[in-house]
């Protein structure tokens, strides 16, 4: 069976769907590697990064410095002050040195009596602290613009090369000072907190994170699941249900089901835009973006299941759609057979996929060959080609006529 991935919450802009964030166009390689290696919760708005530290996570990587403005409790910043104190793990990444004032910075070592100052800002040459030699994660050699650390020599992760300066075209070259480095990590509490500066999201930066979020800098390999993914989630009602996800149904749309012995649909995400072309990427628009809403859509990403924070359309001042991610992967939602229209029981055998496009799967050979005829002929190219919205067109145009 595979072995569960650890959780990973990314704390970066919390002003709710939609709000303005650098980290997606900025960090690309970053979060690829880190969706590849850990179940990712990127929360869009207080109250869901509250609930998910409750998780308690692998790792917060906070991308962002609003966060650690207003320590008093039950604010955001206090229940990552109490989450690290505690024995958690915060990584300082990404954006964030892009939009951090130097007085909210100093401030915030002092609320969580770390010792560190800030340093120079710029492009220079780094080596791994001696200390961590024999760290094979980690490169050796490491060149990166970034804003700078003073930091104890116990809590420098690279230090400047022998001899380095400044590296600009624009202004003179100058000596380094040796404490001035661009990766600290220090102990706070039961926890540790660690800090990458780099301003450009290098490639180079993403196994250091990695190593300081405690993730492998090795994709985990992939082993068959045993079953679908569940789920235990409240309703804003106040019942309890243990759910699974799948996509499913015509048109073939997301489904949230009771995963009980013969459970019932319990919600369809009503689609306000086609199908995704990649049924992997999970995105998909919902039309249920009312605030009467936004309670089931924060349980659901408490849990891990969606992302709510991927953008918002506005019409006449109002939400009328939400950009959503699905974070469970295709390997661990809960099929649909495209033949009969049944979906699989929690703890059975898992239905089988087409061998040639691996996006429709049957509970049986029969309803393969019933489906075939019927329509899956007709789009199963176009399938094995990630063209969802084609197939779609084609099914519906077959449907009618």
């Amino acid at each position: 069976m595979e072995i569960a991935k650890p959780l990973i919450v990314i704390c970066d802009v919390l002003q709710g769907p939609g709000g303005f964030s650098m980290l997606k166009s900025m960090c690309p390689d970053l979060l690829r590697a880190v969706h590849a290696r850990a179940r990712v919760v990127q929360p869009a708005t207080p109250k869901a990064f509250i609930d998910a530290l409750k998780q308690q996570p692998r790792a917060v990587l906070v991308t962002d410095p609003d966060v650690l403005s207003r320590l008093n409790p039950p604010s955001p910043h206090a229940a990552l002050f109490d989450y690290v104190r505690f024995g958690g793990t915060m990584v300082i990444c990404g954006p964030f040195s892009n939009n951090s004032r130097p007085d909210e910075m100093q401030q915030f070592f002092k609320a969580w009596k770390l010792p560190w100052k800030l340093g120079s800002y710029l492009r220079t040459s780094f080596v791994l602290g001696s200390n961590l030699n024999g760290t094979g994660d980690l490169p050796q050699n490491y060149n990166v613009k970034a804003q700078l650390m003073r930091a104890p020599e116990d809590s420098r992760i690279y230090v400047p090369a022998s001899g380095a300066q400044s590296q600009s075209h624009v202004f003179a070259s100058r000596n380094v000072a040796n404490d001035e480095v661009p990766v600290v990590r220090s102990p706070c509490g039961s926890g540790t907190v660690g800090f990458a500066g780099d301003v450009n999201c290098e490639k180079e930066t993403t196994p250091i994170v990695l190593w300081l979020a405690g993730l492998a800098a090795e994709e985990a390999p992939k082993h068959p699941v045993a079953g679908f993914a569940t789920f235990d989630i409240t309703f804003p009602t106040g019942k309890q249900k243990t759910v699974a996800i799948g996509r499913g149904g015509r048109p073939f749309v997301w489904h949230l089901l009771d995963a009980a012995p013969g459970g019932e649909m319990v919600s369809t995400f009503e689609i306000s835009s086609p199908a995704p072309n990649d049924e992997d990427d999970g995105e998909f628009s919902t039309t249920e973006a009312l605030a009467s809403s936004h309670a089931f859509w924060e349980e659901l990403s408490r849990v891990g299941a969606v992302d709510p924070g991927n953008g918002l359309t506005m019409a006449r001042g109002k939400v009328v759609s939400m950009r959503m991610k699905v974070l469970v992967p295709a390997s661990e939602r809960v099929r649909w057979c495209a033949g009969c229209g049944k979906w699989e029981a929690n703890g059975g055998q898992r239905y089988m996929a087409c061998s040639v496009c691996r996006s429709r799967f049957y509970c049986s050979t029969q309803c393969q060959k019933n489906d075939w005829r019927a329509e899956h002929k007709r789009i199963c190219e176009l399938l094995k080609a990630g063209k969802e919205k084609d197939a779609q067109i084609v099914r519906l145009a077959n449907a009618a006529s």
